[in-house]
Formats: structure tokens, sequence, C-alpha cells
């Protein structure tokens, strides 16, 4: 339910070192939703209770992906994105960050 910025993409090297922060030298569960056309798999990390998904959108390291986040905790993860967004956190910080999913169409 949620993406981060593609590799060629601006704030794509802060997200990658907030998401290592978080997860390094650390194991968890991989909660495995399914996989996409792109033989993917779209998953839930969670480490000690934390929900990594989670923690990226509210750290500003990630948007809520609302066409493929059909879960309850969707809302909760809209709400934190928005506060993100207001605080200017993370990429939320920069100027006018463009969504993973808008980016690829521009490319």
């Amino acid at each position: 339910g949620i993406d981060a910025p593609e590799y060629d993409q601006p704030y794509s090297a802060p997200s990658k070192e907030a998401l290592k922060k978080m997860t390094a030298g650390q194991e968890g569960t991989l909660y495995i939703k399914y996989r996409d056309r792109y033989d993917r798999y779209v998953a839930v990390l969670v480490i000690d209770e934390l929900n990594i998904n989670q923690e990226m959108v509210k750290d500003g390291y990630g948007w809520v992906y609302r066409r493929y986040c059909n879960e309850p905790v969707c809302g909760r993860w809209e709400q934190m994105q928005a506060e993100a967004k207001a605080n200017r956190h993370g990429l939320w910080g920069g100027k006018d960050p463009i969504s993973p999913w808008r980016w690829k169409v521009k490319r």
C-alpha cells in the first residue's frame, strides 16, 4: 500500500537510507500480500511490532499508493502522510516531490 522513490528519482537515496536505518541487522516478519505483475512481492514488514511500511510514510520517505492500499489501515497512513507533508518531513521538505507512479509515466 506504499511506494518509495524510484532509483533515478529525487529523494531515492534518503528514502533508501531511512529504510536501511530502520532495518539493518534486524530480524522481522514479512507479511506477503501478493506478487505483482513484475513478479515482485508486495508485503508489509514488521520489526519488533514496528510496521516499517507505516514508518516510511510517517517519516516522509514513501507515499500511500491508494490504488493498491486496500486495507483498513490505509486511512490512517494517509493521515500520517498528510502530517509528514504539513511538517515537511523527508521528501516533503523538498520542492514539489513527484510520486513514483507519476515519475514512471514521465520517463
